[in-house]
C-alpha cells in the first residue's frame, strides 16, 4: 500500500519535473504563472489535464484544446519518477538516505531530458539538489542520525567524482555541467558508490558511443548529451552498487 502511495507522490513530482524540463531551458520561472498550460495553444490546464499519467492517456496523447499531440515524454518522466522513487525505497527504506537519492532521482530526470534535447545540463537544477541534499546531511548529523564518518564518506564521494571529471573537463572533453552534477552525484552516493557510478556511466557512454558509429554508421558528435550516462551509471550504482561491491570482493 505504501509503495502505491509513493508511486503516486514520484508521479506528481514528475509532473513538476516537466514544469522544469520545459521552462528551465527558456529561462521562465517554474512558478510564474503558477498554472500550467498547453506549449502549442497556450490554453490554461485544467485539473482533469494534469492527473499524471492517466490525462495523457484518456486525452489519447492530444490537447483537450487545440487538439495538438501531446509529447509521450511527459507521462514518460511521470512513471520514470514514479517507479524510481518505489524502487529506491524498496532498497533502503526509511532512511535519510532514501531522502537524498529520491532529490537525486528527481536532479538526474529533469537535467537528462534537458541535456537530450538542449545538449546543457542548468547549473539551478544541479545546486538546488545539492543545498537540499546538504540540508539533510546538516539536519541529521545535528539530530545524531548521521555519525561523523558517514558524513565524511559522502564528502570522499564529493570529491572523488569531483577530481575524476575535473581530469576530463580539463582539456574539454566533458562540460562544465557534467563536471558539476558528476560531484553533486558522489555527494549523494558516497565513495564505494561513486566508484561503481563512475566505472558504469563511462562504460555505458562508451558503449553507446561504440553502437552509433559500428551500427548507425555515425561518428560522435562534437558535444555528446552525457547527462543520461551520468544518471544510468548513478541509478545503477544507487540500486544494485553494494551488491556488484560484493560480486567483486568475492572474485577477489
Amino acid at each position: 500500500m505504501f509503495n502505491i502511495l509513493l508511486f503516486i507522490i514520484g508521479t506528481i513530482i514528475g509532473s513538476f519535473l516537466n514544469v522544469v524540463i520545459y521552462r528551465i531551458p527558456k529561462g521562465k520561472s517554474i512558478i510564474y504563472p503558477s498554472n500550467s498550460f498547453c506549449p502549442k495553444c497556450g490554453h490554461k490546464l485544467s485539473p482533469l489535464d494534469l492527473i499524471p499519467i492517466l490525462s495523457w492517456i484518456f486525452l489519447k496523447g492530444r490537447c483537450r484544446y487545440c487538439g495538438e499531440p501531446i509529447s509521450i515524454k511527459y507521462p514518460l518522466v511521470e512513471l520514470l519518477t514514479g517507479t524510481l522513487f518505489v524502487l529506491v525505497f524498496s532498497v533502503y527504506g526509511i532512511s535519510i538516505k532514501t531522502i537524498t537519492s529520491l532529490i537525486l532521482v528527481s536532479v538526474l530526470i529533469a537535467v537528462s531530458f534537458i541535456d537530450i534535447k538542449y545538449k546543457e545540463i542548468p547549473t539551478e537544477i544541479t545546486v538546488t539538489g545539492f543545498i537540499l541534499v546538504l540540508a539533510a546531511y546538516i539536519f541529521s548529523f545535528i539530530t545524531k542520525i548521521m555519525t561523523i564518518q558517514e558524513l565524511l564518506d559522502y564528502l570522499y564521494g564529493f570529491l572523488l567524482a569531483a577530481v575524476v571529471m575535473f581530469i576530463f573537463a580539463l582539456p574539454g572533453w566533458m562540460g562544465g555541467g557534467d563536471f558539476k552534477l558528476s560531484a553533486f552525484i558522489g555527494f549523494v552516493l558516497g565513495f564505494k558508490l561513486t566508484i561503481v557510478f563512475l566505472f558504469f556511466s563511462f562504460v555505458i557512454g562508451g558503449l553507446v558511443s561504440m553502437a552509433q558509429m559500428i551500427f548507425a554508421k555515425k561518428f560522435v558528435e562534437k558535444y555528446v548529451p552525457f547527462a543520461p550516462y551520468l544518471a544510468l551509471g548513478s541509478i545503477t550504482a544507487l540500486l544494485f552498487g553494494h551488491q556488484i561491491i560484493n560480486i567483486y570482493l568475492q572474485i577477489l
